[in-house]
């Protein structure tokens, strides 16, 4: 691996971000039938105001306060994927 300058660094630290919110966007996608319109609005805002850890923590609260067993679409999430969003996340 060679040498980055500081704005290869710079593009790749955003890149990863980007990539993030994308997966997390993406969950909130499968989820959204499921929890309620406000709750989406308010995860959506702390991802604007770039809160990306709790918006992370907020959706799993939610995923994880819905009735048992899950519906089909959440039982085919991929739990480790969520699991190293979180960690990326600081969470």
């Amino acid at each position: 691996m060679g040498v980055q300058s500081l704005n290869e660094e710079d593009e790749s630290s955003v890149n990863e971000e980007e990539e993030l919110v994308g997966k997390l966007k993406d969950l909130i996608a499968v989820s959204s039938p499921y929890i309620s319109i406000e709750s989406i609005d308010e995860i959506e805002g702390l991802i604007i105001k770039e809160d990306l850890a709790l918006a992370f923590e907020k959706l799993m609260s939610e995923i994880m306060s819905l009735p048992k067993p899950l519906p089909t679409p959440l039982q085919s999430i991929d739990w480790n994927n969520c699991l190293e969003l979180g960690v990326n996340f600081g969470c």
